[in-house]
């Protein structure tokens, strides 16, 4: 008997139904949203945020707060570019594996609805 794997999407919503497990999905899931994918690292979308960023940082001082930051790689490039970015996931696993990744940012386990913490 074949035991299908579980798609990292079924973690987010299955059968019509938000189950909401980003923690096991960051646990059990080696690439999930296949976030670390060039094609999804350069998308366009992402290349827009992030020079839109840069050119309002020119000239302005700005602090960026990345929620639902995953494995941190947007976080990681701003930060590089001299931009203040701090990253955030609800899931200590996503967390720890973007601080791997990226020594040189900084990121926090938080709830994108944590108030407290992004005051």
């Amino acid at each position: 008997m074949v035991v299908a794997e579980k798609r990292y999407q079924d973690y987010v919503i299955k059968d019509g139904k938000f189950v909401g497990d980003f923690e096991g999905m960051y646990k059990d899931c080696e690439n999930p949203w296949l976030q670390s994918d060039d094609d999804n690292i350069f998308s366009t979308k992402r290349v827009i945020a992030k020079n839109w960023i840069k050119k309002i940082s020119l000239t302005s001082n700005i602090r960026v707060c990345e929620i639902g930051c995953g494995f941190g790689h947007i976080s990681a490039e701003l930060t590089n570019n001299g931009i203040y970015c701090i990253g955030t996931d609800i899931s200590p696993t996503a967390i720890e594996k973007a601080k791997a990744l990226n020594k040189n940012c900084e990121f926090a386990v938080a709830n994108f609805d944590d108030f407290d913490f992004y005051a």
